[in-house]
C-alpha cells in the first residue's frame, strides 16, 4: 500500500503528500479536519478526523487548535479525482478520472423483493441518488447516500432474519 496521500482543497484534488507532510499542513491550518482524504488501498476518501492515524493529532481531535471550537462544515465544491493508476473506479466518470462510490441499487431491489420492504424502498430511494450527486461534483453527498443505501440494506436483511427467528421460535412453542 502507498504511503502518498490525496486530499481534496478547493474543490481540487491536492496530493500526493506524504503522512507527515499532511500531518504538517493540517497543523499549519491548510487541510482542515473535514478534508476529504485518499490513498491507495483506501475504497473510498474519508474525512481527515476518520482516519485513524490521522485522528491522533491534537488539532483533529479538537477540530482545530486546541482550546478552540470546532470549524463550520466546508463543503467541497466540484469534482475530486483519484490518481487514475490506482483508482478502483476507473472508468466511472469524468473520462476514467472519477472516483465514484458503489451505488448499493440492485441489493436495495433485491432486499425490496426478498426480504423486507419498506426499509429496501428506502434502499432504493438512497441508491437512485448516488450517481446523480457524484455526476454533479458532491462526492461527499454520493458518499453519503451511498452509506445510507447500503445501512439500509442491512436493516432489511437484519428484520428479515429477525422475522424468521421469531417465526421459527412461536411454531416451536406452539407445537
Amino acid at each position: 500500500m502507498s504511503n502518498d496521500w490525496y486530499y481534496a482543497s478547493g474543490g481540487a484534488q491536492q496530493g500526493p503528500v506524504g503522512i507527515d507532510d499532511l500531518k504538517a499542513r493540517h497543523a499549519a491550518g491548510q487541510i482542515p479536519a473535514d478534508a476529504l482524504i485518499w490513498r491507495e488501498g483506501m475504497e473510498n476518501w474519508k474525512p481527515l478526523n476518520e482516519i485513524p492515524e490521522l485522528a491522533t493529532s491534537p488539532r483533529l481531535l479538537t477540530g482545530g487548535n486546541p482550546g478552540t471550537p470546532a470549524p463550520a462544515a466546508n463543503p467541497v465544491g466540484g469534482q475530486i479525482y483519484a490518481p487514475p493508476a490506482t483508482n478502483p473506479y476507473a472508468g466511472a466518470m469524468g473520462g476514467g478520472l472519477g472516483m465514484k462510490p458503489p451505488t448499493y441499487l440492485w441489493q436495495s431491489i433485491a432486499c425490496t423483493l426478498l426480504c423486507c420492504l419498506p426499509f429496501g424502498v428506502v434502499g432504493i430511494v438512497y441508491a437512485a441518488k448516488v450517481d446523480g450527486l457524484a455526476a454533479s461534483g458532491n462526492m461527499a453527498a454520493a458518499l453519503d447516500a451511498s452509506n445510507k443505501a447500503k445501512f439500509w440494506c442491512w436493516m432489511s436483511f437484519g428484520a428479515t432474519i429477525v422475522i424468521f427467528v421469531l417465526a421459527a421460535l412461536g411454531g416451536a412453542l406452539g407445537a
